[in-house]
């Protein structure tokens, strides 16, 4: 749902780009954006940092094109959607870099004893990543299907899909 203030807010900066207003902006959208890049970043909190800057810079170049056909915020948690996923992707480039022939291989214990079963964020961090963006925007951030589509630029029913296979996978890790 757009609020008024938001599109009263841009068109002013837009109009005068002023620093104030902007900060108005960043105040109002900002800690929510921080938390959802939180979650994305597995609780790493110099990375969200780093996603939500560059959010903040590709919103301000891409503001004066933003056509308002979903609410700001929805938008916004959208560029931090793509920047962690570039981030993520220049992260694999370089260890694939510095990898050694071997380093690929790994070895996972299964874990028999119930007391010794994994924490929730232990099992969120081990599902794929596009599992952990739906299942964060859907069921931690509260974004409608309609609104994830439109950030990944995925369909609906494709959105609907990686929850519903997030979910499974989250179970069966978990348990």
């Amino acid at each position: 749902m757009q609020h008024p203030l938001d599109r009263i807010l841009v068109e002013s900066f837009l109009l005068t780009r002023e620093e104030g207003i902007f900060r108005l902006l960043y105040r109002r959208h900002a800690p929510a954006l921080w938390r959802l890049a939180l979650r994305l970043c597995d609780g790493d909190a110099n990375a969200a940092e780093a996603i939500v800057q560059e959010a903040w810079v590709r919103a301000v170049e891409r503001l004066p094109g933003f056509e308002w056909k979903s609410a700001l915020r929805t938008w916004l948690a959208g560029i931090v959607v793509h920047c962690r996923k570039e981030a993520l992707r220049r992260e694999s480039q370089q260890r694939k870099r510095f990898e050694e022939p071997d380093a690929g291989l790994k070895i996972t214990a299964q874990v028999e004893d119930p007391a010794l079963r994994m924490d929730v964020a232990t099992a969120f961090a081990q599902l794929p990543e596009g599992y952990r963006t739906v299942l964060t925007l859907h069921d931690l951030e509260g974004y409608k299907h309609e609104e994830i589509a439109a950030m990944l630029g995925i369909a609906v029913g494709t959105c609907k899909s990686q929850l519903h296979h997030a979910r499974r996978a989250f179970r069966e890790i978990y348990q």
